[in-house]
């Protein structure tokens, strides 16, 4: 039947002929042998008999089929991570009688399947079940059509003399064997046959097999899901990535290095996570710094620059080659068959953090004309990773696929258009946000490492692509300020023209981001250009709110500029606001009017502009500016000696942060000072240390908070973890800034304090502990 489907094709005839004429030639070689054999008089019966069993069991192959045969090859010397797991599907391979059991390993190509499997039957318990000659090896990589599925069975069987009916001679050998273990291994090639009827036929197949109870099956493949799910009771196994632990031992291993230098080598440990831990990428990765001699610093550039190419010699076959083995997948008959699975796999390699099958069809891979047909066909390949409800690209098979040779630019272009929609979709209102800031802030947040992928790899600037750069910045800035995002817009706007307004607005929003950073001494250059590109376009809101952060800025350094020069600055700031209407800009005026009163110890008025100016923000409902008013007030309030209320506002003003999605190192470490001056120490070592756990800031502000961690400790006689908590501060505090070198004269105070309780501080160090905290007797700090 199945044979017959395909005797009209030509080429077969061909193939048929030259294996009928190779295998009359095997049959009278081995006829000769055993006449030859026959006339030894040494030869019994016994060994006779072996001879026959050997003979059927390594049946000599067909022409083109050079090293195919039924004998199970050596399991790898290297195999670590996997020792549970190859026990306990050794146990279950020997469990009962009735039915042998049926077990499926699945995974990507390079994820160890067929060593995971060769490890399972060289297993002594599974041995003792099923001896040598109970292990049928059956490789299916070549299996590309129903006929040379069959004949690579029948060979590995050692059937010969075979009738027109394949299939049967294989159900009959089985039949009539002893219990058998069959391993199926790269069974994704026949089962996924580039013909309309193939499946169903392999299936049957298959079938036919799975219903002699005395035949245990072990099937390998690229995929998802076992063949001929809800059929056969699979036992399936979705093969992931080994462990780091594992990792090292197979790179050492395989390197020639058991416990030198390389084993705590920090760049070795990263080379291992970029390529996710795979262990065909580890070995051969391995292979090529014992060919080179490179260290695992020099691989990762080779890597990054020349991608998976680099592992394995070109040419040669999926078991030594990167690229091949990848290849296979990508370029198997169901990718072949539904073009949309290859661009949405460069979709999703260019998301390092995956997307749900929603978000797909949202916003990443909008359009597809069938969605779920492309992703059940990475799925079917092996070729998409599934977490969840998350769909991953493994990270060595995203470096195949992002390869420009072979990375569409299509699909990149969509991606970039996608992320400018949905930030456009999402923008931060800074002056009017409400019930909105939160819906977007929590929207950018879910795909903001999707987001930043994808348009940190554009070069090509365009307004909307400078908008989106400036909306994913301005959300760092309020969430966890860092700079590459607008840094990279900026680089972008050196070569768009007519860039005025946008340029002023990107370097407003560095100016903020620095400034959450407590990198205040940087701040000044980008806001004085950009006002200065403001009223080049007598945009004079904009340029009140430059204004207004320059005399922010300027009361970190108020021995520079005294008060006057920066309440003429914000009073310029009101000017211009109120020239355009801008109520909204005299709140802002007034809440800088109240770091002013704040810095001179003028408490009660400070706290009067900050109530009024927070009035304006209800109004506006700006909830970000609320939660800074509280903190404000809590500030001059424990500035004021007066903690009970001071704790009251930062207590709401964390509150109101969490609200929206916003976490601030400053809010917890005011809150943690205050509790230290109420005596409840413990609480306040717990608040900060939560924060330091769970909230991504700057150096600066990590290093301010280890300092009044260490300050609680000290007052609860904790005296090495108090001094350990300033170490720690001091090595945060590596910058040249005045805040730097102020932090650390505090800190190498408090340790020579805790040494020495008598210890008088100098000048300088008296002058940074008033520069930082509010005290009548310094001794009362510790």
């Amino acid at each position: 039947m199945y044979l017959s489907q395909e005797i009209n094709h030509s080429n077969l005839l061909g193939n048929l002929e030259r294996k009928i004429f190779a295998f009359h030639n095997s049959h009278n070689q081995e006829l000769h042998n055993i006449r030859e054999d026959i006339h030894d008089t040494r030869i019994t019966m016994e060994s006779m008999k072996s001879m026959l069993d050997q003979r059927l069991l390594n049946a000599s192959p067909s022409p083109g089929y050079a090293g195919l045969n039924g004998v199970m090859p050596s399991n790898t010397r290297i195999f670590h991570g996997r020792e549970k797991l190859v026990n306990k599907l050794a146990a279950i391979l020997t469990q009962g009688s009735e039915k042998r059991k049926r077990i499926c390993i699945m995974g990507p190509g390079g994820m160890g399947k067929t060593s995971t499997a060769l490890a399972i039957v060289a297993h002594p318990d599974v041995k003792n079940s099923f001896p040598d000659r109970s292990q049928i090896w059956v490789p299916c990589w070549n299996a590309t059509s129903i006929y040379l599925f069959l004949e690579t069975l029948c060979l590995s069987l050692g059937i010969k003399g075979r009738s027109v009916n394949p299939l049967k001679d294989i159900i009959e050998t089985l039949n009539l064997s002893k219990p058998l273990i069959l391993l199926l291994d790269n069974f994704e090639t026949p089962w996924n046959i580039d013909d309309a009827q193939a499946r169903s036929q392999v299936e049957d197949i298959l079938r036919s097999i799975e219903d002699i109870p005395h035949i245990a099956l072990l099937v390998t493949m690229r995929s998802s899901s076992p063949p001929s799910e809800g059929h056969i009771a699979w036992y399936p196994l979705d093969l992931r990535a080994v462990d780091r632990d594992a990792a090292l031992q197979i790179y050492l291993d395989t390197y020639g290095e058991a416990n030198g230098s390389l084993r705590d080598d920090p760049d070795l440990a990263r080379l291992l996570e970029m390529i996710g831990y795979m262990p065909l990428a580890i070995t051969l990765m391995a292979k090529a710094a014992k060919l080179t001699g490179l260290s695992a610093e020099k691989l990762i550039e080779k890597y990054e620059e020349r991608g998976t190419a680099m592992l394995g010699a070109s040419g040669t076959d999926a078991k030594h080659n990167m690229d091949s083995c990848i290849s296979l997948s990508v370029d198997s008959a169901p990718m072949k068959r539904v073009p949309e699975a290859f661009r949405l796999l460069g979709a999703l390699a260019m998301l390092p953090v995956g997307a749900t099958f929603e978000t797909l069809d949202a916003l990443w891979a909008q359009n597809y004309s069938d969605l779920m047909l492309a992703v059940e066909t990475l799925r079917d390949t092996s070729l998409l990773d599934q977490q969840g409800s998350t769909y991953l690209v493994l990270p060595v098979i995203r470096r195949y696929i992002l390869k420009a040779s072979r990375f569409p630019k299509t699909v990149r272009n969509s991606l970039v258009d996608a992320a400018c929609r949905f930030l456009d979709e999402h923008q931060i209102d800074l002056r009017v946000n409400g019930e909105f800031y939160v819906k977007h802030v929590k929207a950018i947040a879910s795909e903001e490492a999707n987001l930043q992928a994808v348009l940190l790899e554009t070069t090509v600037p365009t307004p909307s692509l400078i908008k989106a750069l400036i909306t994913l910045a301005r959300h760092q800035e309020a969430t966890s300020p860092r700079t590459e995002v607008i840094e990279h817009a900026l680089k972008l706007l050196e070569d768009l023209e007519n860039n005025t307004e946008l340029l002023g607005l990107a370097l407003k929003c560095q100016a903020d981001i620095l400034l959450r950073q407590n990198l205040s001494e940087k701040v000044s250059a980008p806001l004085i250009r950009a006002r200065d590109l403001f009223l080049s376009i007598a945009n004079r809101r904009e340029v009140a709110e430059c204004i207004l952060r320059i005399a922010n800025v300027q009361r970190y350094f108020s021995d520079d500029y005294p008060r006057p020069g920066r309440e003429a600055l914000i009073a310029e700031a009101q000017a211009n606001f109120e020239s355009v209407k801008d109520r909204y800009g005299v709140g802002l005026c007034l809440f800088e009017y109240g770091h002013v009163y704040t810095q001179d110890s003028e408490f009660s008025q400070a706290i009067e502009v900050y109530n009024h100016a927070r009035e304006i923000f209800v109004e506006f409902n700006d909830l970000p500016r609320m939660a800074d008013v509280a903190y404000q007030i809590a500030n001059a309030l424990y500035s004021d000696n007066k903690p009970e209320r001071a704790r009251m506002w930062a207590e709401t003003a964390i509150k109101q942060s969490k609200d929206i999605g916003r976490h601030d190192m400053a809010q917890t470490r005011l809150l943690g000072r205050i509790l230290i001056k109420q005596g409840a120490f413990d609480e306040a070592v717990k608040e900060m240390a939560t924060c330091l756990q769970q909230i991504r800031g700057g150096r600066q502000s990590v290093a301010a908070m280890l300092e009044e961690i260490g300050r609680a400790w000290a007052k609860m006689g904790k005296k090495e973890d108090a001094q350990g908590a300033f170490q720690e501060s001091i090595s945060y505090l590596s910058g040249t800034t005045a805040h730097d070198r102020e932090g650390r004269i505090r800190c190498e105070f408090f340790i020579r304090a805790l040494l020495d309780p008598q210890a008088q501080p100098s000048q300088d160090e008296l002058y940074a502990l008033e520069g930082w905290h509010t005290f009548d007797n310094f001794e009362e700090l510790l």
